[in-house]
């Protein structure tokens, strides 16, 4: 016998086969055969077998990754940093005014400029929180700048708050009510905690010195992950749980590079740290004494991380002049493992994953597509 979609007949054995759906990606499959014996009876049997999609199971969508839209804005100034929430990403840019940009990326071949706002001094990254943006700056007076983007298409700045001294600002998270500053190393505390429950007027909840320039901050749970240019401690592990009097617990030395670190992600206990053109996958289940999982070069400078929770899946965004944007399957984190790469013809400087829409949003060095919208079939 051979299946034809038809019912088929063979002597006295007549076969009918259907197939029904059952679940998501399952199909049920029964093959039934009618006779008549000797005796004349009836007879029948059936068997019963289910086929499932396991390949759509095992194998990442993302293994086809491809640049789906551009956007390209006035001037020639890069993109910098970028995150990305809802039907939207918000971007900053360097050396210029507007310096804020809000897009919208609902339509993934066809991002729209929606609104735009002028921060004083260059802004170094961003975060998104609620109704707010939160933007280190180089402005001496404006460390952290806070924008209001309930209404996306009227971005408007609601507070700001200015730390001690003149150094730059460099990076920056928010988790509750404090935002987490990092800042270089200029005779003041590299590191900020700023209460933010009330946008319009942050005020300084506790500091730390961290003894060299902060590049760039991430918190999980009581605990702030910094990338550093300390070439001892490439990465600085801070106790939050008291924001009034962060801790310094210990950190890790990437001791085969004396290049600084300039970007870190956190996931958990899972640190993931971009040092020169490496990535670098810690574990700090033991808080301030973290332990490497494994690193992965990249062939050129690792400029910002986004993670894909869940199936832990990196987007990595990064100098390398055939693959700018990348993407690690960091699933298990002793063996990542390259997924793909997309040829942006431009330096990636920085990269949001936004879950709702499952698509990429890479803020670039393109004078003619800034942001990237990168999708997958």
């Amino acid at each position: 016998w051979g299946f034809s979609g038809a019912p088929d007949v063979l002597g006295i054995f007549s076969r009918s086969v259907t197939i029904a759906d059952s679940g998501s990606g399952k199909k049920q499959v029964t093959s039934t055969v009618t006779w008549t014996d000797t005796s004349q009876r009836a007879q029948t049997i059936a068997l019963t077998t289910y086929l499932s999609d396991w390949l759509s199971a095992t194998t990442s969508p993302w293994t086809a990754a491809n640049l789906a839209g551009t956007l390209d804005l006035s001037g020639n100034q890069n993109l910098l940093r970028v995150k990305s929430v809802g039907n939207y990403a918000y971007a900053i840019r360097d050396n210029t005014s507007p310096n804020f940009v809000v897009i919208d990326i609902s339509v993934s071949t066809a991002p729209v400029q929606v609104g735009v706002l002028s921060l004083s001094g260059t802004p170094s990254d961003i975060t998104i929180s609620g109704n707010y943006a939160y933007v280190s700056s180089s402005d001496n007076s404006q460390e952290l700048q806070i924008v209001s983007i309930a209404v996306p298409s009227a971005p408007a700045l609601m507070g700001t708050y200015n730390a001690s001294g003149n150094a730059n600002a460099r990076g920056v998270a928010v988790a509750g009510s404090e935002a987490y500053l990092v800042r270089t190393q200029g005779g003041d505390r590299e590191f900020c905690i700023v209460n933010i429950t009330t946008p319009s007027v942050p005020t300084l909840t506790g500091s730390l010195d961290l003894s060299d320039n902060a590049n760039s901050v991430a918190v999980s749970g009581s605990y702030a992950y910094v990338a550093s240019s300390v070439n001892t401690q490439e990465l600085q592990v801070i106790s939050i749980a008291t924001p009034s009097a962060p801790v310094l617990l210990g950190g890790y030395d990437v001791s085969a590079s004396s290049a600084n670190a300039n970007t870190v992600a956190v996931s958990g206990t899972t640190v993931y740290l971009g040092v020169a053109s490496s990535l670098y996958i810690l574990n700090d289940d033991v808080h301030g004494t973290p332990t490497i999982f494994a690193s992965l070069a990249q062939g050129g400078t690792v400029n910002d991380i986004a993670i894909m929770t869940g199936l832990e899946y990196l987007f990595i965004g990064s100098s390398y002049g055939s693959g700018e944007f990348r993407i690690v399957d960091a699933t298990t984190p002793a063996t990542p493992l390259f997924i793909d790469t997309v040829d942006l013809s431009a330096e990636a400087n920085g990269v949001a994953y936004n879950a709702s829409l499952d698509l990429a949003v890479v803020a670039n060095s393109s004078n003619s597509g800034e942001a990237m919208i990168i999708t997958h079939p």
